[in-house]
């Protein structure tokens, strides 16, 4: 470990490690914080060291259940694997500075967490995850679409009644749903086969929550919620960032008991405190695993979603909506809104039908929306249609490329695929229409229906969805209800879909009428974001000012897609086929 320079020694490199659990998948990076410089943005400071970082893909949650994957005891659990993620990390740096900076050395100065959101795991008086006879665990996500839990979303509708629901929609930011916490509580601790797993949970935990108490050592108490990631369990009032009353009269008094306590991200008084070498009778395994650690500061976790969009550039007042496509879809702006009751949280702001709004800090909120199926639409049909070889898939690609600029020309037949629509609702529904027990469909299927239509009409469909987030997203800022506005707005391309398939990025920028740039600086941007925020939390902490790393960036451009005039009627005409199609199917969806 380095603990300061000694007279032989450089000042150590400053190191932020930036950890993410994603539904598919695990990282950890790390970032250099270079020396303040009077001509340098804050933001310049920081930069992914390459080389330090380490990946582990797996499988997190299960589909349709919404349950985490792999949180039982076994060796090569979750959590296992993201303490793997951190040590290789480690490793990596140890390596690179003895190659290169032995006399320098790093000092890793904080240490922060985003997570795929929402995600509650429930666990006893010692904090162990309580887990059934069968290998079930007591957790609930955002990826859940049971029958179970969307009838009691049906239930609830007809307790609440339509003005309930719409008062606890704009005070929550998020609308009665199955992806949401309070119906899949209600759900847990009453259903007959998890109602026993419910009797045992003493506390509802995050997996960044999970982690950081096993690794700094503090057995006594549980963790706080962060405001982002309690926001994202649509419980928690983002004005007031206190949980909702009246979500808590719907639940039991068991429940509302496990509820955690709610902290900013960088406001935990247990995390201020650090690692401890103590921990129970045998101390702390990882006070000797992790040296480098000893003496960093901890960081809350906080929504994945608010990573992508402060680390793609896409901060409270500018002009830029990030447009994340990965495994999931997500279009989000930044917007300052202060705690009520502050000195200064004299804004207020109107949410539409269709949108979220999460909490990012005490100061900034996340507005948006998001789809469940983004690029796992496209694994889907992949799969389906046998194009797992790369060379097989990429032809299929180009020949849907070639369809749609024929189309655009006025070259395309009747059987090409602007007659095949696709509902992209795979895994479900979310924005905009949040309807419970949806599920995909296509429609328009011929003789004449490729391989490349099905592929084209998926990317299609996609596009479609997302742009009907970006329309309420445009209507939001332009009321400048929160002092801010998008003039001219942009797009910022994220996600590793959308980064590395140049056709979408042009049928996103063809169907919303905006450009869509790939800034150089954003590809991990959730990542970077994370890095960011710790950083600015840290320079607060030292300074007592403003979060000074949290300020528009200059975008970098790799690649911008801009509207084309001719692709217009392509899009409105399938924008208003997609609708119709929705409206026309979703009654076989209710309960």
């Amino acid at each position: 470990m380095i603990s300061g320079p000694t007279a032989e020694q450089e000042d150590p490199d400053r190191i932020i490690l930036s950890l993410d659990i994603g539904s598919s998948g695990i990282r950890c990076l790390a970032f250099h914080q270079k020396k303040p410089d009077a001509d340098s943005p804050p933001a310049k400071l920081l930069c992914v060291l390459e080389g330090c970082s380490s990946c582990s893909k797996t499988r997190v949650v299960e589909p349709g259940t919404g349950r985490i994957l792999g949180l039982d005891a076994s060796e090569s659990s979750l959590l296992d694997r993201v303490d793997e993620c951190v040590s290789e990390t480690l490793c990596a740096l140890r390596e690179r500075y003895k190659a290169d900076s032995p006399s320098r050395g790093f000092a890793v100065i904080g240490v922060g967490f985003s997570n795929f959101v929402m995600n509650l795991v429930g666990v006893d008086e010692n904090g162990t995850v309580v887990t059934g006879d069968d290998g079930t665990t007591a957790s609930i996500t955002y990826a859940c679409n049971s029958m179970e839990v969307s009838v009691e979303c049906h239930r609830l509708r007809s307790v609440l009644g339509q003005e309930r629901i719409s008062n606890l929609y704009s005070r929550v930011g998020a609308p009665l749903h199955s992806a949401y916490a309070l119906p899949q509580l209600r759900t847990f601790y009453t259903d007959h086969q998890t109602a026993s797993l419910a009797s045992r949970v003493i506390k509802w935990q995050s997996l960044s929550g999970l982690c950081l108490r096993r690794w700094l050592g503090h057995r006594d108490g549980f963790l706080p919620l962060s405001y982002s990631e309690a926001s994202w369990t649509g419980m928690l009032d983002f004005r007031t960032c206190k949980w909702d009353d009246e979500c808590l009269k719907l639940l039991t008094d068991t429940c509302r008991n496990a509820l955690p306590n709610l902290s900013d991200f960088s406001d935990s008084e247990t995390l201020k405190g650090g690692m401890s070498k103590k921990a129970g009778e045998g101390g702390n395994p990882y006070w000797g695993r992790w040296p480098e650690l000893q003496h960093s500061r901890f960081f809350l976790g906080v929504g994945d979603g608010c990573g992508a969009n402060i680390g793609s550039k896409c901060t409270a007042g500018s002009n830029r909506i990030a447009t994340t496509i990965g495994t999931s879809a997500a279009s989000r702006i930044v917007l300052t809104l202060p705690i009520a009751g502050t000195s200064s949280s004299t804004k207020a702001i109107l949410l539409p039908p269709g949108l979220f709004c999460y909490r990012i800090d005490a100061n900034q909120i996340l507005v948006g929306g998001a789809l469940t199926d983004g690029g796992s639409a496209v694994e889907w049909v992949r799969s389906l249609l046998n194009l797992s070889d790369d060379n097989d898939f990429h032809r299929c690609m180009n020949n849907v490329s070639d369809q749609y600029k024929q189309y655009l020309r006025g070259e395309a037949d009747s059987s090409s695929q602007v007659s095949l629509t696709m509902i992209p609702f795979l895994s479900g529904e979310r924005s905009v229409g949040f309807r419970d027990g949806a599920t995909g469909c296509a429609l328009g299927f011929t003789r004449n229906t490729t391989s490349a239509d099905l592929l084209g009409s998926v990317l299609q469909g996609v596009t479609l969805r997302v742009c009907a987030i970006l329309k309420l997203l445009q209507e939001v800022t332009s009321l400048d209800q929160a002092g801010e506005n998008l003039r001219h707005p942009c797009i910022v391309a994220s996600g590793t879909a959308l980064e590395k398939n140049d056709l979408w990025r042009q049928m996103l920028a063809d169907a919303s009428g905006l450009s869509v740039i790939l800034d150089a600086e954003s590809a991990d941007g959730t990542s970077r974001g994370i890095a960011l925020l710790v950083a600015g939390a840290m320079s607060k902490e030292k300074s007592k000012a403003g979060p000074s790393f949290l300020f528009e960036e200059e975008l970098l451009i790799l690649d911008r897609s801009v509207p084309r005039e001719c692709a217009k009627s392509h899009w409105s005409k399938g924008a208003e086929t997609q609708e119709n199609a929705i409206n026309a199917v979703s009654p076989l969806w209710s309960c």
